[in-house]
């Protein structure tokens, strides 16, 4: 699989395949594998799990590569406010239940979930 991705450009559409495959199928090796071989960066996977609900995907991010969940994912938003705004309710109760996400976040222009 590590073959199909673009090694040029981990943001391309074969290494957002890559990590929908990985995601979906919670194949967590492989995406440990694309983060050690700087293929794709971690908050780019917290937001893409937390936009597209792919809920195992995200408590693995959090819990086994100790992302937090409050970090700002490029977008101004968290994963929390990511996964609210695309409907992925399973996230979202998850993210505020046993995530460390607050109902008071905010993105930078002041929106919450």
């Amino acid at each position: 699989i590590l073959q199909m991705v673009d090694l040029t450009d981990s943001y391309s559409r074969c290494g957002y395949e890559t990590l929908r495959l990985a995601a979906e199928c919670n194949h967590f090796e492989l995406l440990k594998c694309l983060f050690d071989k700087d293929l794709l960066t971690e908050l780019w996977a917290l937001r893409i799990a937390a936009e597209q609900g792919y809920l195992k995907a995200l408590q693995w991010l959090i819990k086994e590569r100790r992302l937090s969940a409050q970090t700002e994912l490029g977008t101004g938003r968290t994963a929390l406010l990511s996964a609210a705004e695309h409907g992925k309710l399973s996230c979202v109760q998850w993210l505020l239940e046993e995530g460390g996400s607050s109902i008071q976040e905010r993105d930078r222009y002041h929106r919450n979930a």
